[in-house]
């Protein structure tokens, strides 16, 4: 029997982790939405000579199941591929129908090279560690002090064991980067499916511009690089990029991921292996081997295993490429469980004088036509090249150059080659895109080519047998994924065909390259193919000197004004497209503020047993209530009153400038810490409006509002809502627009000098005086006046709007309590701030009301001062609560709806600069008697062409 030093495993864990690795394979090498389907008959390759054993297993075994019919090809028949040469003649080809392979859509490849062993070599970082709070009963613990005590149960706890690290993925999404997408969606899923980690978190790293920007998510929400740091967490870094950005060679990409490295390590992942960085921003950078002191290093704490020769302040990362060496050395390095030492980079953090670097296209267009011969070019590549690169070359000589492809034939005849192999020859210089290609393909859709006369060069260095064998196995792929003519001799009588036709194109495409391989073959296929050359070139010769054609969207819209007698109106609106700034707030996490402020004046961190104080002491818990979670010498109650608390309370009181204690600790953070609470992020967009003239230089901007449906009133969990806003129910609104901004007291003068319709009109009745800001002091049945008149004046149908309609403009989309998020804040809105909602916090109450528009945000829909200012008064009449409301986003009335006899109470919507947040709300219902005139009540009109737009 063997000795207990002769087993293969290490221990029982390890052996655990590699019998769950082995079963969640399939997971990891092909993601769940690849369902695999059995292999068929017609599967089978083309040539009858060729046995079914000679289809790749792979091949048969990861085919999914067609997404839909596909049209049926006429196949070109291949040889075989036991011949010495060619046929001399091509007269014997036959395209027997019975021979069609079935259209079924084969997958690309899994893009990230070998990710079994990968897989494997990332092992070390698969250990468990124990969490931050105690709260797991220890049994073995309770039992030895139950009996200690002699019976008297005292229950123990401790951490629970939880996976080591939270690792957090920033995809470079520079120009140059969109070729490894599909690489980087490899990456993603190799470490997500693993169920080493945590959680795994992707951001997307834009780095195309000077300065790095970070977003997260579909909707792109952008970050501030030290929202992402945590402390007390063990959170890993990774960074996937080339380097080839222009905020890499500003330096500006290092300096941020430097601020993650003072807590955290930080390691970039190079899609390049290390004899091309000097073709990127890495030629700036030292490169030494970084040693850890301990497992799972921040960066700032590495220190340099080799002698520097300079006294400059350096950023240090770890790097690696994507071998599964180089990742099996990364993983030992963190868990300090084989060498402490891993290749590092070094980069000044001075930055750098740099000249703009143009990454905008994946394939650059570096030589003029005509400057360099295609023999000066390959021989360039080749000195240059690593060999299976050069290799490389020549078996992509002989296949169509569209990126799924191009590493199809990397895997089935360089198995042994690299990923980054297939790199050097895309962004060698050699290849450009195709005028073939569709305009709108993205840089891994495309259609690619060699430069002219490439292409002829690389085949003729190929052996003849060795070209037909790739193009034929190739050609197979190509029939399945793309449904192609492979019969290139069908489209000799007229090639080009319809040059727009974007099927004709992808047929001359793939012919074009059929053509080149088989004039290698000399004889008549060589003089066939010349025929077809001829032919295709002039094709490509017609679309490229034609300029290119642009699609781009517009709206018509027509809108037929009837009155009363059904006549229609020639009045015409014209749009016009404006952009505006939206606004939305992102709350953040007090104790996070808090621990950021600490560092940044201590360059220390608070303990977890400090962070577990100060929550539970925000929340109201006393020390001995804290005591109960916390095991260890920090559970002692006597130890967190006269030790850890009234260190933590110091720390605060020197931070914050003023004294810091329990009892006043809640209401000291929430003064102090309320400008870091919130962040902003803004964005610009885009709407369409039209201006009427009011006379004088008076304009009204009215904007345009799409037809839409929404669930109008306040979900039952949201907070401080009241049962008017109840029940919740779904409204379909017609198109219509509003007033940019609430009526301004410019605009009332202009309208209430126009002649009278019902009542007369106070030209300046305002208590707040000012031209721009919004009129107040108006009845609803002054307003209603105002719309009648301004609808004579114009011959459009002007009112005030219903209360959906008012809803809906508001919330733009959105379903939260403001258009801006859970919360709203006094620098972006005019209402009583001395009053906070939610997650908020107090401001500035400005006790008047504010220019229209001063706070140069709107909505989704770019309406301003929706939230706070003066209310709205809206048509309708008030109903204490939805039931029984209508559904089309008209107005509800009890009985008369003729305006100028309305009695009772009217709705007011959107909140006032006297009012709190929690009045502002979207869903906020308020009421009042239709003849009431207050400083904090206006409106803003509608122009109802939704209603009889033809």
């Amino acid at each position: 029997m063997a000795g207990e030093n002769e087993k293969w495993w290490g221990d029982e864990t390890e052996t655990a982790e590699l019998i769950w690795c082995a079963a969640h394979l399939h997971h990891i090498i092909a993601p769940p939405s690849l369902k695999s389907v059995e292999p068929t008959e017609d599967l089978r390759p083309p040539d009858g000579d060729v046995s079914a054993d000679k289809v790749s297993e792979s091949s048969v075994k990861n085919i999914p199941s067609p997404v839909g019919e596909t049209e049926p090809r006429t196949p070109i028949a291949t040889y075989p591929k036991n011949y010495d040469h060619p046929p001399a003649s091509p007269k014997n080809i036959e395209s027997p129908s019975s021979n069609r392979a079935s259209p079924v859509p084969i997958p690309d490849p899994f893009p990230l090279p070998k990710p079994a062993s990968i897989s494997k070599m990332l092992l070390p970082l698969a250990k468990r560690v124990p969490g931050i709070l105690a709260d797991e009963l220890d049994i073995d613990a309770t039992v030895e002090q139950t009996a200690e005590a002699n019976g008297l149960l005292i229950m123990a706890f401790r951490p629970p064991l939880e996976r080591w690290f939270e690792v957090h993925l920033l995809i470079d999404r520079s120009p140059s980067m969109a070729f490894w997408g599909d690489l980087a969606e490899g990456v993603a899923t190799l470490f997500r499916w693993q169920g080493f980690f945590r959680d795994v978190r992707i951001w997307q790293f834009e780095t195309e511009n000077s300065e790095p920007r970070l977003f997260s998510g579909a909707e792109r929400i952008e970050r501030e690089i030290r929202s992402i740091i945590a402390p007390g967490r063990n959170r890993l870094f990774v960074v996937l990029t080339d380097t080839l950005g222009q905020a890499w060679h500003s330096g500006a990409a290092f300096s941020a991921l430097a601020i993650l490295g003072d807590r955290h390590p930080v390691a970039i992942a190079h899609v390049f292996p290390q004899t091309l960085w000097q073709r990127t921003a890495l030629h700036q950078a030292i490169q030494r081997p970084l040693v850890a002191t301990q497992s799972g290093c921040a960066n700032s704490i590495l220190k340099v295993g080799a002698r520097l020769h300079t006294t400059a302040d350096l950023y240090q990362f770890p790097i690696f490429n994507l071998s599964p060496n180089h990742f099996a050395t990364w993983a030992n390095f963190l868990a300090a469980s084989g060498s402490n030492s891993i290749q590092g980079v070094l980069i000044r953090q001075e930055a750098p004088e740099v000249t703009k670097v143009d990454n905008s296209k994946p394939v650059k267009d570096k030589l003029e036509s005509g400057e360099k011969t295609p023999e000066y070019l390959l021989r360039e590549f080749l000195s240059d090249a690593s060999p299976k690169a050069r290799e490389l070359a020549e078996v992509l000589a002989a296949v169509p150059l569209i990126p799924p492809v191009m590493r199809l034939a990397q895997q089935q005849f360089l198995p042994d080659s690299e990923y980054w192999h297939l790199a050097e020859v895309f962004f060698s210089g050699l290849l450009q895109r195709s005028s073939f290609a569709p305009l709108e393909a993205t840089v891994t859709e495309t259609w690619y080519e060699f430069r002219a006369g490439i292409r002829k060069l690389l085949l003729e260095n190929s052996p003849v047998q060795r070209t037909a064998e790739i193009w034929r196995e190739i050609g197979d792929f190509i029939q399945h994924h793309y449904g192609s003519l492979r019969d290139f001799q069908a489209l000799i009588p007229n090639p080009e065909g319809s040059i727009q036709d974007l099927a004709v194109n992808r047929d001359l495409y793939f012919a074009e390259v059929e053509a080149a391989v088989l004039k290698t073959w000399g004889g008549e296929y060589a003089r066939r193919a010349q025929e077809l050359l001829d032919k295709v070139a002039a094709a490509k010769w017609q679309i490229e000197r034609l300029p290119p054609i642009k699609t781009f969207e517009f709206t018509v819209i027509a809108i037929s004004i009837i009155d009363e007698d059904e006549t229609e109106s020639s009045s015409s609106i014209n749009l016009q497209a404006f952009e505006f700034e939206v606004a939305l707030i992102q709350v953040n996490n007090i104790l996070d503020v808090v621990e950021g402020m600490v560092f940044t004046q201590t360059e220390e961190h608070l303990s977890s047993v400090q962070l577990k104080v100060l929550k539970e002491t925000l929340a109201g818990r006393t020390y001995g209530e804290i005591a109960e979670s916390i095991t260890g010498k920090g559970g002692s109650q006597s130890y967190l009153e006269n030790n850890i608390g009234p260190n933590l309370w110091k720390i605060l009181s020197e931070v914050l400038g003023e004294q810091v204690t329990k009892r006043n600790v809640k209401e000291v953070l929430e003064q102090r810490t309320a400008d870091r609470r919130l962040t902003i992020h803004r964005h610009r967009q885009q709407a369409q409006c039209f201006i009427e003239d009011l006379g004088n230089g008076v304009q009204l901007e009215m904007v345009s509002i799409p037809e839409g449906s929404f669930m109008m009133g306040s979900p039952e969990d949201e907070l401080e809502r009241y049962s008017g806003e109840s029940p919740q129910y779904q409204v379909t609104v017609h198109p219509f627009f509003m007033g940019k901004y609430p009526v301004t007291q410019a605009q009332w003068r202009e309208i209430a000098a126009l002649p009278q319709v019902n009542r007369e009109l106070d030209p300046d009745p305002s208590g707040f005086k000012g031209a721009n800001r919004p009129v107040e002091r108006v009845s609803w049945y002054e307003a209603v006046e105002f719309c009648d008149r301004l609808s004579q004046y114009t011959g459009r149908p002007y009112s005030l709007p219903s209360e959906a309609e008012w809803e809906y403009a508001c919330r733009a989309g959105t379903t939260t309590p403001f258009h801006f998020g859970e919360t709203i804040t006094s620098k972006l809105a005019n209402y009583n701030a001395e009053y906070s909602y939610g997650a908020g916090v107090k401001g500035r109450y400005r006790e008047e009301t504010t220019v229209v528009g001063s706070f140069s945000v709107a909505n989704a829909f770019g309406l301003y001062d929706m939230h706070g200012n003066v209310w709205e008064w809206c048509l309708d009449d008030w109903h204490s609560n939805y039931e029984g409301a209508p559904t089309d986003g008209s107005a509800w009335f009890n009985e008369n709806d003729n305006l100028s006899q309305k009695q009772g109470s009217a709705v007011l919507r959107g909140g006032s600069w006297l009012y709190g947040p929690v009045y502002c709300r979207s869903a906020y219902r308020g009421y009042v008697n239709r003849d009431a005139v207050n400083d904090n009540i206006g409106f803003r009109v509608v122009c109802a062409v939704g209603r009889i737009l033809r």
